[in-house]
């Protein structure tokens, strides 16, 4: 009945891009949106899902391949709901799947599908067309209609999609994201997009390391410290082992220095402003809102590969 619902069912369609992305598979993401119409469009130039299994994909709980053990090493999905969720959420959706160059759709109503997946030629939808999907030769477009009896709120949350797409480049270099925004004749268009993420805003004389668990940039006496701001496969999750695995890595390789340089010192938290991104596999989130990581040894393979680095740093 909040912002959260219409932000949550864009996110998930988004998210399945950035899974893409993470699996090396996507370079390109668009997102459509008219508040006049109703509609929302997300087109992603990733691998497509599965033809065969359009329906199930947008149907069935824990459906995704993601959640098999060979397509996704990390995923940006927390609740193993994703798209269907969106479709349960929408009075009308329809979805688009080009492999190569071959496109297969289905429509759903209310959640439920209008036939199976069909074979069909690219569909000349206006929303579609605003998005680069007919140039690519494989991806994902899923058109829908939130249903408003549900969602109550009924506005898009600009300002907070916006403000999630900004922080998306720096921990998704490579990726693409163009976003029109309409409401009658007025239109916003925004590119998101850096080409090292945070390897580009690393300093000479910041902490930087970047191996297949972790990415962690941060430095030492800013400003204005903020502490150290953590994600999950892009999520931002400010709570758990990721931030503790931070802690306690630096915390081994400083103490025997800073013993020596400086016996009094006792926390370096308040010098410190930085981030933590680690890609995990099937990640367990703690208690019902999904905002703090677990896992023992998640901790331990972290903690491990921050180390040595900030023992040489």
């Amino acid at each position: 009945t909040s912002d959260q619902g219409i932000f949550q069912i864009i996110k998930e369609v988004v998210d399945n891009g950035i899974d893409e992305y993470l699996a090396g598979a996507c370079t390109n993401i668009d997102i459509v949106l008219d508040l006049k119409k109703n509609l929302r469009c997300i087109a992603d130039n990733g691998r497509g899902i599965p033809q065969k299994s359009l329906v199930t994909v947008f149907t069935k709980l824990h459906a995704g391949s993601k959640f098999g053990d060979k397509v996704y090493s990390a995923s940006a999905g927390t609740h193993g709901v994703g798209v269907s969720c969106t479709n349960a959420l929408s009075t009308h959706l329809y979805s688009y799947s080009t492999r190569d160059g071959k496109t297969v759709g289905v429509k759903f109503k209310y959640g439920v599908p209008e036939g199976k997946e069909t074979r069909c030629k690219f569909p000349k939808d206006p929303m579609i067309m605003k998005t680069q999907a007919r140039k690519w030769d494989s991806g994902t477009i899923v058109l829908f209609h939130p249903d408003y009896k549900i969602l109550t709120h009924k506005k898009i949350p600009y300002k907070r999609i916006f403000t999630w797409l900004a922080l998306l480049p720096k921990l998704c270099p490579g990726l693409k994201i163009n976003v029109i925004a309409m409401s009658g004749k007025k239109k916003v268009k925004r590119t998101y997009f850096s080409k090292k993420g945070l390897e580009g805003m690393a300093r000479a004389k910041d902490f930087y390391v970047k191996n297949k668990k972790v990415e962690c940039l941060c430095n030492f006496y800013p400003e204005n410290g903020n502490g150290i701001e953590g994600y999950v496969n892009t999520i931002p999750i400010n709570d758990g082992v990721h931030i503790n695995a931070f802690w306690s890595a630096l915390r081994s390789a400083l103490t025997p220095y800073a013993k020596k340089k400086m016996p009094s010192i006792k926390s370096v938290k308040e010098l410190i402003d930085g981030v933590i991104h680690v890609r995990v596999k099937d990640p367990l989130f703690e208690g019902q809102t999904k905002d703090k990581l677990g896992g023992v040894k998640v901790e331990k393979e972290i903690t491990a590969a921050l180390k040595d680095d900030f023992v040489k740093f």
